[in-house]
């Protein structure tokens, strides 16, 4: 990859003021022996630490390199990946060649915007209709100037690969959805009816309640799913266990059909990855939940796994 060092033969001059010189910064090709990766929910950088291997200097230093989006990389040794590595990379570039998922949340007084991410849901733009705008004697002047200026603001937000679905449990979607339409945005738009607003109708999005077929295939969505069927199962004491020590017998009983784990709780530790191996060997399905996000929260409540199984047993 391309990085930059600080090369210390540059500063050892002195300059005309008697101060010496700071050493110059080189663009350089860096290898790297990565020794941690840090990424933040929404940042659009990876943080990767490691030793250098190869590069014109500083040989065996330590260095952090930041990656952007759009940044070219080599990796290596790829072989010494695991099977869930491997599984989580398949899904993230699948999810990523797939377009940005754009939703709107709209409800008389409040449209919010939210991009669906691996991460979960990143809020783009929020407005609110503040004054007391229904009670006013214009109030239907004020609700179409509000209309019109979400519109405006959502326009500037989509990109031509964006997919782009309303969100509501009233009429007021449809107004932005004409008024979209009036401004010459010619993208595909999906209406969705929610039961309710605010996070509850993003909730009601990813888990397919909606029937909504174009976000199930989703990671996200998949993991929402699951982990509500989880928790029904739980409430009627049906075929699902939790906690490492359940989740194992019923792991060797060959009795699980889908583990459902928290994606970084399963690079924790050799138990966990032992336990997906064993999983996959008697045909059960391994779904990754990614971390920050609410499903993953209330998976973590539980032990950070949960196994919906073939059968009852009882552990």
């Amino acid at each position: 990859m391309l990085g930059a060092r600080r090369d210390t033969t540059t500063g050892r001059s002195v300059a005309e003021d008697g101060r010496s010189k700071a050493a110059e910064r080189r663009s350089m090709r860096i290898e790297l022996a990565v020794e941690q990766v840090e990424h933040q929910p929404f940042s659009d950088r990876l943080r990767v630490h490691g030793t250098i291997t190869d590069a014109p200097i500083d040989l065996g230093a330590h260095h952090t390199h930041l990656i952007s989006i759009g940044d070219k990389l080599d990796v290596y040794d790829m072989e010494m990946w695991t099977l869930d590595d491997r599984a989580l990379l398949k899904s993230t570039i699948a999810v990523a060649s797939s377009g940005r998922i754009i939703v709107v949340v709209v409800e008389a007084d409040e449209i919010t915007t939210h991009l669906l991410s691996m991460s979960g849901w990143k809020e783009l733009d929020h407005k609110t209709l503040r004054g007391g705008g229904k009670r006013a004697a214009n109030a239907d002047s004020v609700l179409s100037g509000f209309i019109h200026s979400a519109a405006s603001a959502l326009i500037q937000t989509l990109t031509p690969d964006s997919d782009l679905h309303l969100l509501g449990p009233g009429s007021s979607k449809q107004a932005l959805d004409l008024e979209l339409s009036s401004l010459g945005h010619r993208g595909k738009r999906v209406l969705v009816p929610t039961n309710s607003g605010g996070r509850s109708a993003l909730h009601e999005f990813l888990s397919g309640s909606t029937g909504n077929q174009a976000i199930t295939e989703h990671v996200l969505a998949k993991a929402t799913t699951l982990m509500d069927e989880s928790l029904r199962r739980i409430a009627t004491n049906g075929a699902v266990v939790y906690g490492m020590k359940a989740i194992q017998q019923a792991a060797e009983e060959g009795a699980i059909e889908t583990l459902l784990i928290d994606a970084e709780h399963l690079r924790s530790g050799t138990d966990t990855s032992e336990l997906s191996d064993l999983v996959r060997a008697t045909g059960g399905e391994i779904v990754q939940c990614p971390s920050h996000h609410d499903a993953s929260e209330e998976l973590l409540g539980l032990g950070g796994c949960i196994a919906l199984l073939r059968w009852r047993i009882d552990p």
